[in-house]
C-alpha cells in the first residue's frame, strides 16, 4: 500500500558556507527515467567531510511553477548516515539556501535496496531555473570500499503512485515552493555528464551494460538456448512485454539461454551482476541446483587464465522456499513480486580477470514460471 507522507520542509532553507565545487556534478534530466551512478568521495554537500563520505551533485533545468518528482534508490541499512537536499544555487555559492529532504519513515522489503519518492515544487516567481540536488553518505554504509551505487530521477508531477518492481514506496514531502537563484551556471559547476549532454535521445545514464540485450526487448537478440539443439525445450523459453520466461515442466530438462561475453575487467573496481526476476506459481517452494526454477551462472577466467565454468563457475539459484542450492548459493524470492538481486562478482568470484559466458536457466520446477525483466554487468 502506498503511503503518502506530507512532512513539513523549512521554506526558507537553511544558509550553508561557502565552498569550492566538488568534482562530482552530474546533469539530471527531468525525463522519469533511472540515472545509476556510484558517489565517490567527497563531493555531496560536505555533510561528513573525510575519506569515509561519499557524495554526489546534480544539477536540473527546471520550469517555475512546475511540480516534479525526485526519486533516489540505494542501499542502506540501520547504520547508514545519508542525506539528500536540494539547494537554490549551486552548494559553494554565497547565500546558497540548503533544503534537507525527509528521510523517513521508509518501506523495507525483501529486496536490500530501499527507495524514497519526494515531490518538489518550484515557485511560479522563481527567476532561476536551475536545481542543485547533493546526495550524501557517511561511513557505515554496506559496501562502501569503493563507494555507494544509487539510481536517481527526476520528472514532472503526477507520476504513477507505485513503482513496477512492486515494493512499496513512501512518498515524502519537500520545499512546496522553491525559488531558484538566477544564475547557477557558473563553469565550476558545469555538468560533467557526457552520457547525459551528447546522446541525442536520453535514456539511463551510468555504466554501460556489458550484456548485449539485458532486457530482451529484442526478443533473444544476442542470446543462445539452452540445450542448444532446434526444437528442445520449445515452449519453455520465451520471450514476451515482460521479458524473459522460462517455465517448469515435471522431469523436463533445464533450459534457459546464454551469451558469450569475453569481457576483460579491472580487478580494483566492483563488478555488478543483477537480475529483476519473478518467480510465480504453487510448484515446489525449492529443489537442488540441478532442478531450480531459476538460476544464473558466470563462466570466468581467473588470474593464471584458469577456466571456472560448470560446477567451477559463479552460481546463484533463486528459489520460493529453503533449498540446497546444490554448491551453488540459494537466494529465496518472495512469489509473485519482481525482485531485484545484485551482486559485487569480485567478492563471490575471487581472482576474476576475464568473463567468458553468463547463463540464465531454470524450468526444474513444476509449476513455477521464472520471469527476468533485466539483467546486467556493469563495472563503474
Amino acid at each position: 500500500m502506498t503511503l503518502l507522507m506530507v512532512v513539513g520542509v523549512s521554506m526558507w532553507g537553511v544558509v550553508v558556507p561557502a565552498r569550492e565545487a566538488p568534482g562530482g556534478v552530474y546533469r539530471l534530466l527531468p525525463l522519469g527515467q533511472w540515472q545509476a551512478r556510484w558517489a565517490g568521495a567527497g563531493g555531496g554537500d560536505g555533510a561528513w567531510p573525510g575519506p569515509d563520505a561519499y557524495g554526489v551533485v546534480y544539477v536540473a533545468d527546471v520550469a517555475p511553477g512546475q511540480h516534479y518528482d525526485l526519486g533516489l534508490r540505494l542501499r542502506a541499512g540501520p547504520n547508514t548516515r545519508l542525506r539528500v537536499a536540494v539547494f537554490d544555487r549551486p552548494p559553494s555559492a554565497p547565500g546558497a539556501r540548503r533544503y534537507d529532504l525527509p528521510l523517513g519513515p521508509v518501506v523495507r522489503t525483501a529486496s536490500p535496496a530501499v527507495e524514497y519518492r519526494w515531490h518538489l515544487g518550484i515557485s511560479p516567481h522563481s527567476k532561476g531555473r536551475r536545481l542543485f540536488i547533493t546526495l550524501s553518505v557517511a561511513a557505515g554504509t554496506p559496501g562502501q570500499g569503493h563507494g555507494v551505487w544509487h539510481a536517481i530521477y527526476l520528472a514532472p508531477a503526477p507520476r504513477p503512485p507505485m513503482d513496477s518492481f512492486g515494493r512499496g514506496i513512501t512518498y515524502l514531502a519537500g520545499p512546496r515552493a522553491l525559488v531558484l537563484a538566477a544564475g547557477g551556471d557558473g563553469s565550476p559547476w558545469a555538468a560533467r555528464d557526457p552520457c547525459a549532454v551528447l546522446t541525442p535521445a536520453p535514456g539511463p545514464c551510468g555504466p554501460p551494460n556489458l550484456v548485449h540485450n539485458g532486457d530482451f526487448r529484442l526478443g533473444l537478440a544476442g542470446w543462445a538456448l539452452i540445450p542448444g539443439e532446434k526444437g528442445s525445450g520449445a515452449g519453455r523459453v520465451v520471450v514476451d512485454g515482460g521479458g524473459l520466461v522460462i517455465r517448469g515442466a515435471d522431469g523436463g530438462p533445464q533450459v534457459g539461454v546464454t551469451q558469450i561475453l569475453p569481457r576483460r575487467v579491472v580487478a580494483s573496481r566492483p563488478l555488478l551482476l543483477g537480475l529483476v526476476l519473478r518467480l510465480d506459481g504453487d510448484g515446489a517452494a525449492g529443489a537442488p541446483a540441478g532442478l531450480a526454477p531459476l538460476q544464473v551462472s558466470v563462466c570466468y577466467l581467473d588470474r593464471e587464465d584458469k577456466a571456472h565454468c560448470g560446477e567451477r563457475a559463479y552460481r546463484r539459484v533463486f528459489v520460493m522456499g529453503k533449498a540446497d542450492g546444490g554448491g551453488a548459493a540459494a537466494v529465496r524470492v518472495p512469489r509473485g513480486v519482481w525482485y531485484e538481486f545484485e551482486e559485487d562478482l569480485h567478492r563471490a568470484a575471487e581472482g576474476l580477470t576475464v568473463v567468458t559466458s553468463l547463463s540464465i536457466t531454470g524450468g526444474g520446477a513444476a509449476g513455477v514460471t521464472a520471469r527476468v525483466r533485466d539483467v546486467w554487468l556493469r563495472q563503474p
